[in-house]
């Protein structure tokens, strides 16, 4: 008899919406949350309706090394999708945002809730969504949709605003965000996490007002050099002193690239030439030195220095090399005596010396006659 009630209430659980009820977990500290729905009002909906339960929203800038671009990442945390029918309509989940004053959409979508595509520049996902403690959050899961920055008509100093979810199961709406969610085609306003966003906004916009100021993938690292131009002699060295500081609370590894990178070396924990990694623990700070050794020929010029880590930061630092030449080698008179040579009178005084000298013993000679 216990086993049956225990049982059947799961099963009210699961049909009566914010019974289990939660809040995501916070974003990670290098995103931004746009949204948060009204404390999962989709719930036992989806046991009912195909759609998912849009749970959250956040975006995070990061520089993508396949893209080869600084980019925007949109991360949708999501459950449910089916109800227990045979029915398998597509479902969409469609992102709005604007940039400036100029209006945004893309758009994830799947067909069987397992592979997911969109028109974004790039989709990944799904994958499990954690608790703050790091253990699954039951059954949710998030995609991210990737933007190039250029592709959105942003860039720094940009505003992202006006972000909002909209769920679809075929040509039904589902779940939304900001707000409740449309059940028959009518739309139901239920947001009992209002008191909750008052009190920690940052966690819980559900009212869809934040705004997002582009600044570029620099929130995870910072670069800094000891000066901002060098001058080296024409096959000597010189030395850049490079200070690198992990901005998070969490370890990252970092790779340090030089364009161009001839005559350009790197000693951390080893030397390494025109590129090296390192590998920085939280919130540390580590000193990489930066040997430059131009070769024989080489002009002024910017060298630019790339710092990436494995999280998604980017940051750029270009430091001028002056060369200066080597001295032209210096030629000497043909008529140099040996003297000159040997180390006596310089050569071009020899000549006038000599002459000096016979002019002398003519005029005696002139004399005693």
């Amino acid at each position: 008899m216990r086993r049956t009630l225990a049982l059947s209430a799961v099963v009210v659980g699961l049909l009566i919406p914010g019974v289990v009820a939660h809040p995501a977990a916070p974003p990670v500290e290098y995103a931004t949350r746009l949204l948060h729905d009204c404390n999962d009002d989709w719930g036992g909906h989806s046991t009912v309706n195909d759609g998912h339960d849009t749970i959250a929203l956040d975006l995070y800038e990061a520089h993508n090394a396949t893209l080869d671009a600084d980019v925007i990442v949109f991360k949708l945390v999501l459950n449910g999708g089916y109800n227990g029918d045979a029915t398998r309509p597509a479902l969409e989940d469609v992102v709005t945002f604007k940039v400036g004053e100029q209006s945004v959409t893309r758009k994830f979508r799947t067909v069987d809730n397992v592979a997911f595509t969109g028109d974004f520049d790039a989709v990944a996902g799904p994958k499990a969504f954690n608790t703050a403690a790091g253990a699954a959050d039951g059954a949710r899961f998030y995609l991210e949709g990737i933007v190039r920055l250029s592709t959105i008509g942003a860039s720094v100093g940009s505003t992202i605003s006006a972000a909002a979810v909209q769920g679809y199961a075929g040509s039904t709406k589902a779940d939304h965000m900001p707000g409740g969610y449309t059940s028959g085609g009518q739309t139901v306003q239920d947001c009992s996490t209002i008191a909750t966003e008052q009190a920690s906004p940052a966690r819980y916009p559900v009212s869809g007002t934040i705004q997002y100021k582009v600044k570029g993938p620099v929130q995870y690292a910072s670069l800094a050099s000891d000066v901002s131009s060098v001058t080296v002699a024409e096959d000597g060295n010189a030395t850049v002193t490079l200070t690198i500081k992990n901005l998070l609370k969490q370890a990252q590894k970092a790779t340090l690239r030089a364009t161009p990178s001839a005559g350009i070396a790197f000693h951390a924990a080893s030397y390494r030439t025109g590129e090296t990694t390192i590998d920085l623990e939280a919130e540390a700070q580590k000193t990489v030195h930066m040997y430059v050794t131009p070769a024989t020929g080489a002009k002024d010029g910017p060298v630019t220095l790339r710092l990436t880590t494995n999280l998604g930061g980017s940051v750029l630092v270009t430091i001028q090399v002056n060369v200066d030449e080597a001295p032209a080698p210096t030629t000497t008179a043909s008529t140099v005596s040996p003297k000159a040579e040997s180390g006596g009178l310089p050569g071009p005084m020899v000549p006038a010396a000599l002459f000096a000298l016979a002019a002398a013993a003519a005029a005696t000679t002139r004399r005693r006659g």
